[in-house]
């Protein structure tokens, strides 16, 4: 199995099992993209493309000092577009391009810094 083989079946995998979201399937700039959704609250979108993911994370305030707090903790390509990006109104609009499992791994900490899981575990 090819490693971003890998990486679609662990992101599914991880977004169905920690999380109960509404998923919407939609269109960015013509890709396209499925938004994990909670109320009207984006939690994070993925943008398909055939060899790699886009994740779009939106931090607000409150997550960028979560997200500074651990910077050490994530990969040096995630902090240098952390420190790349600026603020906007609504805070920092990060898009990450995922295609091994390494970068999957700092999306998932981003992605439970944005949001607690809300799913129980299945039993095993």
């Amino acid at each position: 199995m090819k490693e971003f083989e890998k990486v679609k079946l662990e992101t599914v995998k991880f977004m169905r099992g920690k999380y109960r979201l509404d998923e919407m399937a939609e269109k960015y700039y013509g890709n396209p993209c499925v938004k994990f959704r909670q109320n009207k609250k984006t939690i994070v979108s993925v943008i398909l493309h055939e060899d790699h993911y886009d994740f779009l994370i939106i931090l607000g305030k409150a997550e960028r000092d979560k997200f500074e707090a651990a910077r050490h903790e994530f990969p040096e390509k995630i902090q240098e577009l952390y420190d790349k990006e600026r603020t906007l109104h609504d805070g920092k609009w990060l898009l990450i391009s995922v295609s091994d499992l390494d970068t999957l791994e700092a999306v998932k900490k981003l992605i439970l810094i944005k949001k607690k899981p809300n799913r129980k575990p299945f039993p095993k």
